[in-house]
Formats: structure tokens, C-alpha cells, sequence
């Protein structure tokens, strides 16, 4: 899969985009919506410049050609959901999903699990192996939901955020071949 295939998403009307600099100003808006993901992400609330950071961010040896930050749009047009998603890695044929990161008022509506087995699909027609992601040890209905999908951990470690609150994270992996 090359990335711009996930582009073509549609979900139960919610339209999956690709998002680049250009749209910081909205994932702004989103994410100071969902501001208890960052208070228990970085143990404050939304950073201004948290969106700028995450459409920008690459894993250490990476290029802005393998990340992909996709925008979910209700059918009205308004930004409900995130993902940031790295190709290849940790290695060739893997991916890890940074972020999943919806609108309050959307959570609970099954679209997250609809949106991931979307990508999911998508990432496993392109020859994806397996897709890894991190969930905060704080945060257990997400690890609930990421084993729901066929996540399994590989391990416990320290996680420190932008903001230099330290935690600890669950590293997490769905073999999908």
C-alpha cells in the first residue's frame, strides 16, 4: 500500500483524508476537544502547537514520505477523527499507529473499530505484516479496545511526553499475516 491508497476510505459516510501542514489550524480545533487525551498523554491540557507537532513528527531515521496523518470527516464535513500512521515501521512490510484520536462526541459509536479494521485492510492488501501501536498504561479502555482488535503486548516502558510527563507505555502488536 502506498499510503494515498488509504485515501479512498470511506466509512459508513466518514471520509478518511490525508492531512498535511496546510490543516494544522483544524486538528488544533480537534484535539483541544479532546483534551483529556492530553491531560493523560502530557499531564496538561492541550498545547498550542500539538497539532503542528504531530503532522510534523518523525521516528528517528524515517522521512515525511512514510507518515501519514489521515482526517476523518462526518458526512457534513467537520473533523471528528485522527490517525497518524508510520510505513515500515519498526520494519518493512509493519506499520506503527501513532494515534487514534477521535471527538468526544463521536466516541462510543463503534466508528473507531470500524476505522481501524478500514485501515487495517487497507494497510494488509498492501502486504502489511503487522501493525503495531502504544497505549498509556493510564488509559485502560483504550488497551481494552486495541486487544479487542487483536492487539497483543510485547512489552512495558517508560514513556515521557513533549511536556515531560513521564509514564509508562504498553507496546502493542496485531499480527495481521
Amino acid at each position: 500500500m502506498t499510503g494515498d491508497d488509504v485515501l479512498d476510505l470511506d466509512v459508513d459516510g466518514y471520509r478518511v483524508e490525508r492531512l498535511g501542514p496546510a490543516d494544522a489550524a483544524v486538528v488544533q480545533r480537534l484535539y483541544e476537544r479532546c483534551s483529556d487525551y492530553h491531560q493523560l498523554e502530557e499531564g496538561i491540557p492541550t498545547r498550542p502547537g500539538a497539532a503542528a507537532h504531530l503532522l510534523a513528527a518523525l521516528p528517528p531515521g524515517r522521512e515525511a514520505a512514510d507518515k501519514y496523518v489521515l482526517g476523518v470527516r462526518a458526512p457534513g464535513g467537520e473533523l471528528v477523527g485522527v490517525m497518524d500512521l508510520i510505513r515500515d515501521c519498526p520494519d518493512r512490510n509493519e506499520w506503527w499507529l501513532g494515534l487514534l484520536m477521535l471527538d468526544p462526541d463521536v466516541r462510543g459509536s463503534g466508528l473507531g473499530g470500524r476505522l481501524y479494521r478500514a485501515v487495517e485492510q487497507a494497510v494488509r492488501s498492501g502486504g502489511a505484516t503487522s501493525i503495531y501501536l502504544g497505549v498509556l498504561e493510564q488509559n485502560p479502555s483504550a488497551e481494552r479496545f486495541w486487544r479487542s482488535h487483536g492487539f497483543q503486548e510485547l512489552r512495558r516502558q517508560p514513556y515521557t511526553a513533549a511536556s515531560g510527563h513521564q509514564s509508562r507505555v504498553i507496546v502493542m502488536r496485531h499480527r495481521l499475516a
